[in-house]
């Protein structure tokens, strides 16, 4: 939740867990919230909530909502590819990674009709670790071809 002077106030936190401390109080009757979720890392998240309350209406009794799943479908950052040549005339095709996502190149050859995109196998599948990646492209592939990179990322435990 952000205050009325910007300042961040954090209402829940599940780095160190799930507990009580990661609950929220509303306290008046017809009150709501806007939150925004900030996640670590790329991934599929499924939450789940439950909402009780106290009702007044005569004795003090709890109710308690059913449990209602999200799921939140986090992506990555957009890739920034990058071209260089080696000494060698080969280019090299650079991009950041994010860690613990999964990175394939493809290749679509401009000569086939239809377009087809076939995985480049001298690249294979690459796990980013936060650094970036240099794939080797030899100049008679380049000359044929166009590139991209699919990001592959698993689904994060519940």
């Amino acid at each position: 939740v952000v205050g009325p002077f910007g300042e961040a106030s954090v209402l829940a936190n599940t780095r160190d867990g799930i507990d009580e401390s990661d609950s929220i109080t509303l306290r008046a009757q017809g009150s709501h919230l806007h939150c925004n979720w900030i996640f670590s890392q790329p991934g599929l998240y499924n939450l789940t909530f439950v909402a009780s309350w106290n009702s007044s209406q005569g004795t003090e009794s709890k109710v308690t909502s059913s449990p209602a799943t999200f799921q939140f479908r986090v992506l990555p950052p957009r890739l920034r590819l990058e071209l260089k040549k080696d000494a060698d005339e080969n280019f090299l095709m650079q991009f950041p990674t994010v860690p613990g996502v999964h990175y394939q190149v493809f290749r679509v050859r401009l000569t086939d009709s239809p377009l087809q995109a076939y995985p480049l196998e001298s690249a294979g599948f690459m796990v980013g670790s936060g650094d970036r990646i240099s794939v080797r492209l030899e100049t008679e592939i380049w000359n044929e071809a166009a590139f991209f990179v699919k990001q592959v990322f698993k689904a994060v435990q519940d």
